[in-house]
């Protein structure tokens, strides 16, 4: 994947779809030959709900040889979308087709910008990328296979809400058949140095983690306050430092729950869609921060 790819990827991970979309269509978009091209255009696509624009991208990342798994994963989950054999729910086409956002997106994209802009930061991402695309290889599957249980789900995710909701250090709120966990205060105070109740924080999620296990899939989300970080940080701009943050947060999650550290998806929203609004004094502070995204599965 070029550079410009990457670019491409980090938009879509940051959910500027339509900036994506643009940058891939001056990639040649539809007609282009690259498969990575194609792949990502299919999963943008695919989040923006235009499904037979996504499988036709699909297909043409077959015929140009790119991850035939993952193309014949999406067109497959295309086709039983709109035959009717699995009803559409909020999220289920992120979860299925852009595999959690984090991956086909913002996740293993921002790890390829890095090697090309910071390799050292890069290598310290590529075991935990490897281990998460198994992950999201079964979270696919188990989405394609999940319209069953779903009072299962909807009974964890009460129990989940109820926990988080106990604890004073964490916020909440429903976001369609996931929870997703923001935090009073900014868990950093510069770059990806906790503030001094950063890690305690996090540390009260990180001991509600473990009752759950393996019936959740987790995202970490990074987010930066709206300005371009210091050239004395060393991240180029806001994506790459919310992914490294993402990361900092996720082995910290992993240390205290005992979960493995694949378990925690990555993405980076950079500045975009901050948890808290950005034209507020506490703004900036407040959203130098991660989200953590827990869906039953």
């Amino acid at each position: 994947m070029n550079a410009t790819t990457a670019h491409a990827a980090a938009l879509a991970g940051a959910g500027r779809y339509d900036d994506a979309a643009q940058v891939l269509t001056d990639l040649g978009g539809h007609d282009s030959t690259d498969p990575d091209v194609l792949d990502l255009l299919a999963r943008v696509h695919a989040q923006r709900g235009e499904l037979a624009d996504a499988d036709e991208c699909w297909a043409a990342a077959q015929r140009a040889g790119g991850d035939a798994s993952a193309a014949r994963g999406g067109r497959r989950r295309i086709a039983a979308l709109q035959s009717g054999r699995v009803r559409r729910r909020p999220g289920r086409i992120a979860l299925a087709l852009v595999v959690a956002g984090a991956l086909g997106a913002g996740g293993v994209a921002a790890g390829v910008a890095l090697s090309q802009q910071r390799p050292a930061v890069a290598a310290q991402l590529d075991d935990v990328q490897r281990a998460q695309r198994d992950q999201a290889a079964r979270l696919a599957t188990v989405a394609e296979q999940s319209e069953g249980p779903t009072a299962t789900r909807r009974a964890l995710l009460r129990d989940l809400t109820t926990a988080v909701t106990a604890e004073p250090a964490l916020r909440s709120y429903s976001d369609g058949d996931a929870l997703t966990v923001t935090f009073p205060h900014g868990l950093f105070s510069v770059g990806t140095t906790f503030a001094p109740t950063g890690t305690a924080a996090l540390d009260r999620l990180g001991h509600l983690l473990p009752r759950f296990g393996a019936r959740v899939a987790v995202t970490v989300t990074g987010h930066t306050e709206d300005a371009t970080p210091s050239p004395t940080l060393g991240y180029t701009d806001t994506v790459e430092l919310g992914l490294a943050r993402a990361r900092i947060a996720a082995v910290r999650l992993s240390g205290v729950s005992g979960l493995p550290l694949p378990v925690f998806l990555l993405a980076s929203a950079g500045a975009a869609n901050p948890p808290y609004p950005a034209d507020t004094s506490t703004g900036p502070a407040l959203n130098r921060t991660v989200t953590v995204t827990v869906r039953p599965i």
